[in-house]
């Protein structure tokens, strides 16, 4: 199906990219469609400013977005059918892919925008419901020229999910998993659909009628919402105060409350971005950008996108170019447990350019590929050796956060966790939206006995992107637990 996709994307709209100094925007659409996009994106951001709990993180890099003008070659590329877009974060830029969903491409992009500017927020845990529940109430953002109207409900669905006069104890089992809900990648059709409805009430419950005057004053990071995310010990059942009976009734009475007028919010300036470059992709930097947004998640396509391209001769690319052909290839083979297919194509790569710092980022890793987990003497060794690769990328280029993280990486396993934090809190700092990041800085935080771990281990758990990594967290998260001072 990737090679499908390729032939297609070569004989239809040319693939483009838009590049500003806040976004570099890849898509089939047109230049002035790109540039709308970007501009309503930056009007977006001021209208999600108020709603943000946490503290910003000190610096961002520009976010690339993939977006597709039609949902059918999004799902070609990414097999998602449940989802019209998603956020695929790494440790250099995070990439929100975007599909149109029921012929709305802005909905898709403001709703994994808002998960973008959500996880650039410190400080906080972000449980999954509040996460999904807030961004879809600002993905349902209407711009007129000036203003953005915010507070849209599935009114009659809501009331359905609701009604206790027909299933008074499901509706209270429906809100108890939504709220205990850690992945939604693994839930059903029907299931979905209840798990996003339901967040959406309860971050519009909180945000309009609990926390109404916290917004309309814009201190939402030091209201007792703010402080509750921060500390992230309690369950929302606790911050409230209530049990999933009263929580029942009073989603049911705002539902009926709320007058059903929107939140209004100003804007200032039209979103313009500043200077902008616009240009078309050659097939080898599209494909690129393809393989390296799915290659985690779907090795396989991602090799038929790059391979071609590996093996024609008739046209080879520039020496440049084969060195990041070989590196995007090299990580894609690792995703596919091919590790020695992926360590060809490092040496491969580190011939053409000894001094390629991802390349080198890269050695490292495999160095220590299958170390992560045990705690052998072998792995100390390469561990070590591991660490003076890293070093010698960071020498050329300090911007390799991924070799950052490996720094710390090594310190941990060679069991100084205090020297990890170090190098963990640099990388967190860049890229606070990295759940391995989260992981191994909360992972360090528990075995140095700071109470700060659990933020950082619950945000690793509720992004993970696989499922050993959701559960090497939830058990670090119950070590946490077992070690915590008991309060009073």
């Amino acid at each position: 199906m990737a090679v499908a996709v390729q032939a297609e994307a070569a004989t239809a709209a040319p693939w483009c990219a838009t590049d500003t100094a806040g976004f570099r925007l890849i898509s089939d659409l047109g230049a002035e469609e790109q540039l709308a996009l970007i501009t309503t994106l930056n009007r977006f951001e001021q209208v999600a400013a108020p709603f943000l709990p946490g503290a910003a993180a000190a610096r961002r890099n520009a976010l690339k977005l993939v977006v597709f003008r039609q949902r059918g070659d999004f799902l070609a590329l990414t097999g998602k059918r449940q989802f019209a877009g998603y956020m695929q974060p790494s440790l250099q830029t995070n990439r929100l892919l975007v599909g149109p969903i029921r012929g709305d491409l802005l909905e898709t992009a403001l709703h994994e925008y808002a998960h973008y500017l959500l996880r650039n927020r410190t400080g906080v845990s972000l449980p999954r419901w509040f996460d999904e529940g807030l961004a879809t109430l600002l993905g349902h953002a209407a711009f007129t020229d000036g203003e953005a109207r915010l507070g849209e409900l599935p009114t009659r669905r809501l009331e359905d999910l609701l009604d206790r006069r027909r299933e008074n104890r499901t509706a209270q089992q429906k809100l108890n998993r939504t709220l205990e809900t850690t992945a939604v990648e693994t839930l059903a059709g029907d299931r979905v659909n209840e798990f996003y409805d339901l967040s959406w009430l309860l971050a519009h419950y909180l945000y309009f009628d609990v926390y109404a005057d916290d917004l309309a004053a814009r201190r939402i990071p030091d209201s007792g919402l703010g402080i509750y995310l921060a500390e992230g010990r309690v369950s929302l059942y606790e911050h409230l105060d209530t049990s999933p009976r009263q929580l029942l009734r009073r989603l049911s009475r705002h539902l009926k409350t709320w007058d059903r007028t929107t939140y209004t919010a100003t804007m200032d300036g039209n979103g313009s971005p500043g200077e902008v470059s616009f240009r078309c992709l050659s097939d080898l930097e599209r494909d690129l950008e393809f393989a390296r947004a799915i290659h985690t998640q779907n090795p396989g396509k991602a090799r038929a996108l790059l391979e071609p391209h590996l093996l024609d001769r008739d046209e080879p690319p520039a020496q440049d170019a084969e060195v990041v052909l070989r590196i995007v290839l090299a990580r894609t083979e690792l995703a596919a447990d091919r590790r020695d297919r992926a360590q060809t194509l490092i040496d491969q790569a580190l011939a053409l350019d000894p001094e390629n710092a991802e390349a080198m980022v890269m050695a490292a890793d495999l160095t220590v590929d299958g170390c992560l987990f045990m705690q052998e003497e072998a792995c100390l060794t390469r561990w070590q050796q591991a660490g003076s690769l890293y070093r010698a990328a960071l020498r050329i280029d300090p911007s390799r956060y991924d070799g950052i993280l490996g720094m710390g990486l090594a310190r941990l396993y060679s069991g100084a966790p205090g020297d990890a934090v170090n190098y963990l809190k640099v990388a967190y700092a860049r890229v606070p939206w990295a759940a391995v990041v989260n992981y191994y800085l909360g992972e360090s935080y528990r075995q140095v006995g700071d109470s700060r771990a659990r933020i950082y281990l619950e945000n690793a758990r509720n992004w993970a992107e696989t499922d050993i990594w959701r559960l090497v967290a939830e058990e670090a998260l119950r070590l946490d637990a077992d070690t915590a001072p008991e309060s009073g």
